[in-house]
């Protein structure tokens, strides 16, 4: 008797729910098989039209320091200090404590999550890098367009870096995958799945985005919260250390450049790690150390504080 009255009230509901629901066969609108933007009359694709919508992407990309909690802090650590036995992993998780015995391989979930969030920051900056000069807006000029694209730049090869020491063989994306149209999806689906690059290249890729976005990336300044030349200078210091591209004298000279910038130790190390008097907060920010700072503040929502 249960299953009888059970029977027709889902069918009772399942009617209710067609009826409700009408199909427009006709709707006021066109077929597009792109997702953002337009095409212009040339068919070149326009992504971003404003400086505003261009402002957006590029303060973003710093958003993505403070949001990127796991990678870019927890597993970041986890990765480095845990497997280098200064640290320990902290838990049983199943996830984690292969970090802890040297038992990682590829089915394990953080480095599958590092590995989708990093290409994921990639392909962020991408459409920076891709679009910025294409932006149609008058308001938005030169110096402006060059300054951030650096800045983007410099994020990238940030992200690559930590890949290539991580993984050694990664694809080395620099172009924004189109949208996949019945008339190109031969030639755009492998942009989708690219094949991995050497670390050699990984490097050269690297070095290439540091060094090109040095003669238009902002200043160092009391503004320790953007990517400056300083810190592409001491990014290029950190890769020719490396073994597929070792070159200690220009580590000397970008570590110089470095200091040159105005950078130095401060007199009390602990100052570097004390919190203030009142145990609120950190004792300094941008001490004079201090080549780059992602900052957060208590109350920001954000477990980094």
């Amino acid at each position: 008797m249960r299953t009888n009255i059970l029977t027709k009230v889902i069918g009772i509901l399942m009617l209710l729910a067609l009826v409700s629901c009408s199909l427009d066969k006709d709707p006021v609108s066109e077929f597009s098989e792109v997702t953002l933007g337009r095409s212009d009359d040339s068919g070149d694709r326009i992504k971003f039209e404003t400086r505003s919508e261009m402002l957006s992407q590029y303060e973003g990309m710093y958003e993505l320091f403070r949001g990127r909690q796991e990678h870019w802090y927890l597993d970041y650590l986890m990765i480095t200090e845990v497997r280098s036995d200064n640290a320990y992993a902290g838990t049983v998780g199943a996830e984690v404590m292969p970090f802890e015995d040297n038992s990682l391989d590829g089915g394990n979930s953080v480095i599958t999550r590092d590995w989708n969030r990093y290409l994921e920051d990639i392909a962020y900056v991408n459409s920076i890098i891709e679009n910025i000069d294409l932006v149609p807006d008058p308001s938005f000029s030169d110096l402006e367009r060059a300054q951030w694209k650096a800045e983007a730049k410099i994020f990238r090869a940030m992200v690559m870096l930590d890949m290539v020491r991580f993984w050694g063989n990664i694809p080395v994306i620099t172009k924004e995958a189109e949208d996949i149209t019945a008339a190109n999806i031969e030639e755009v689906y492998p942009t989708y799945f690219p094949s991995q690059n050497t670390p050699q290249e990984a490097y050269q890729q690297i070095i290439k985005d540091l060094t090109s976005a040095i003669p238009d990336a902002p200043e160092a300044s009391q503004n320790k919260t953007i990517l400056s030349k300083a810190v592409a200078r001491s990014l290029l210091a950190k890769a020719y250390a490396e073994e597929p591209v070792r070159d200690y004298d220009k580590v000397i000279a970008y570590c110089d450049s470095v200091i040159n910038d105005g950078f130095s130790l401060v007199d009390d190390y602990s100052l570097l790690f004390r919190m203030n008097e009142a145990g609120t907060d950190i004792a300094a920010r941008n001490t004079s150390e201090s080549i780059f700072e992602i900052q957060f503040f208590t109350g920001s929502g954000n477990w980094v504080t």
